[in-house]
């Protein structure tokens, strides 16, 4: 296994739309994917890794998918790992909490070493990146700039089933006031 298979398959999904001017949803591009993974087809009892995200992710993740998979896998989880700590100090700004250095050095490693988080790095998983647009969504609502925590909002649907409550909540609340 190449490692970080989560991100694997949108990475091969974006290159193949790139670089080998494929449908990310195609056969093609899906063959591809699994040969990534598992070095063969995959097998009916195996998951097949399809790129099962909305197309405007190809734009999103462009950039890595013209760098090698080792490449691309190492900026992603470095990025991952951003946007964790960085989700974590808009969420202490929204809510104006100023913790001293070192329970703010225990929650950093906290939000990055906390099982869920752990594993969803390690992984490669895109849900994270989703995490910090919603984060960054509440916190822009928090401090009145309403058009970025729209950007945020809109961006964080490329993992739509993430925001099933989220995003319908907020467009009711917008409505609302």
């Amino acid at each position: 296994y190449p490692g970080a298979n989560d991100y694997y398959s949108r990475w091969s999904g974006v290159r193949s739309f790139w670089v080998d001017g494929l449908d990310p949803y195609g056969d093609d591009a899906s063959l591809a994917i699994q040969v990534g993974i598992y070095g063969r087809p995959s097998a009916p009892d195996e998951d097949p890794g399809y790129f099962a995200y909305p197309l405007y992710t190809v734009f999103l993740m462009a950039p890595l998918g013209f760098l090698d998979y080792a490449w691309a896998e190492a900026v992603w989880l470095a990025l991952l790992m951003a946007l964790l700590i960085g989700a974590l100090f808009l969420l202490l700004d929204a809510y104006s909490w100023r913790p001293g250095p070192i329970l703010l050095g225990g929650l950093v490693l906290w939000s990055l070493f906390f099982y869920p988080a752990a594993r969803g790095i390690l992984l490669g998983q895109p849900g994270l990146a989703v995490y910090f647009l919603e984060v960054a969504a509440l916190w822009a609502l928090v401090k009145g700039r309403d058009g970025l925590a729209g950007i945020a909002l809109a961006l964080s649907t490329i993992k739509p089933q993430m925001g099933f409550l989220i995003v319908p909540f907020l467009l009711l609340w917008a409505l609302w006031t």
